[in-house]
Parts: C-alpha cells; sequence; structure tokens
C-alpha cells in the first residue's frame, strides 16, 4: 500500500463530518473525522432538539454501552430544542444596536 497523495482532516469538530471522509476515502485517501470537544457537540446537538431519526441518533443507538447512551441522552435531549436566546449589545463606534444569537 503506498501513502495518500490526500489526507483531510485536521478542520475541527463539528465542521468536518463522516460524509467529507468517506468520499474522500472512496476516492483511495485518508479521510478523517475530528474528535476534538466532542462531547460538547454532541450535548450541543442532543439540547437542540435532535431526533433519533437523523444521523446523529442512530450512532448513539449504536453505541457499544447502550445504558451509557441513553444516561446521556435523558440528561442533554431537549424535545424541539432549546429555546433560541438573543440579546442586544451596543456599539460603542456607532451607539447602533445589534441583536445578536447567545449559545
Amino acid at each position: 500500500m503506498s501513502n495518500p497523495l490526500i489526507i483531510q482532516g485536521g478542520m475541527g469538530a463539528g465542521v468536518s463530518n463522516w460524509r467529507l471522509a468517506q468520499a474522500v476515502s472512496r476516492l483511495g485517501q485518508l479521510g478523517l473525522v475530528s474528535g476534538t470537544a466532542l462531547d460538547r457537540s454532541w450535548a450541543r446537538r442532543l439540547q437542540d432538539g435532535r431526533s433519533r431519526s437523523d444521523t446523529c441518533a442512530a450512532a448513539w443507538m449504536r453505541f457499544p454501552f447502550p445504558a451509557m447512551a441513553e444516561r446521556i441522552w435523558q440528561k442533554y435531549y431537549i424535545a424541539g430544542g432549546k429555546a433560541e436566546r438573543s440579546a442586544i449589545y451596543l456599539c460603542s463606534a456607532t451607539g447602533e444596536r445589534h441583536l445578536s444569537r447567545v449559545d
């Protein structure tokens, strides 16, 4: 086996995903998925109300420790998603008000 010409990766959690890694791998190259801050990104997805039918949920259901996966789901999942919060910021240079989403 020769070394790959393309190594896709290093884009950080939530940026790269399995679809991009799969496409690169199908071309005979090396596709990677980041695991940085995975705990936070998964908790955020659950809080956004992702249903059990989406791709991430399918991964949860195949987790090798189902009791642990269910405990995490119960702790972080919010049906319908978290209510969107926003804040008003005052621009010190112009005095204009800006509405911004707060995560």
